[in-house]
């Protein structure tokens, strides 16, 4: 094949194999016989889980001394830096899941207090008007035996005047 067929010939996308971590931690997979884009998917996401160098050495059947090897190369420095900000990134979305549906609580809570007041003063408005009906009422009886007995009416006290307030006396 000529470099121009090759060139226009596209390169299989690598994709991780989420059951790779899984596997390994299991003791089932030999590092050596992955090729490299799945040696540094692996030695990341053992890294990120915190695994030792031993640790991870153990489980995939190798020497520490490949491992460290292979968190050496760029490509798995870059993979552990994105499955941190990755776990970082799904962190913050749980809490932010959780703030929401604190505040939807919240909401829901302030609303019935809300509510509740509201009907609690409904109530007592109710009471009031009741109460004045019924000494409307009384007053109008009272009345009506003085005017039969020929009693003068009440004097009825009315609140003495403020006094003016001095506008200059404010500043």
């Amino acid at each position: 094949m000529t470099a121009a067929v090759q060139a226009r010939i596209p390169a299989p996308q690598w994709t991780p194999d989420p059951m790779l971590a899984a596997a390994a931690r299991a003791g089932g997979v030999q590092l050596l016989q992955l090729d490299e884009d799945d040696q540094n998917w692996l030695v990341a996401c053992l890294t990120v889980e915190g695994f030792t160098v031993e640790e991870i050495a153990a489980r995939c059947g190798c020497r520490s001394r490949k491992i460290k090897y292979v968190r050496a190369r760029p490509m798995t420095k870059m993979m552990t830096r994105y499955l941190v900000a990755q776990a970082q990134a799904d962190e913050a979305a749980q809490r932010v899941e959780a703030l929401d549906r604190w505040c939807e609580l919240t909401v829901s809570q302030c609303e019935q207090g809300s509510q509740r007041a509201r009907d609690q003063l409904d109530a007592a408005v109710d009471q009031i008007r009741a109460l004045r009906a019924r000494c409307r009422e009384q007053q109008h009886r009272a009345d009506t035996y003085r005017k039969y007995c020929g009693a003068p009416p009440p004097r009825r006290s009315r609140p003495p005047a403020a006094a003016p307030v001095d506008q200059l006396a404010l500043f």
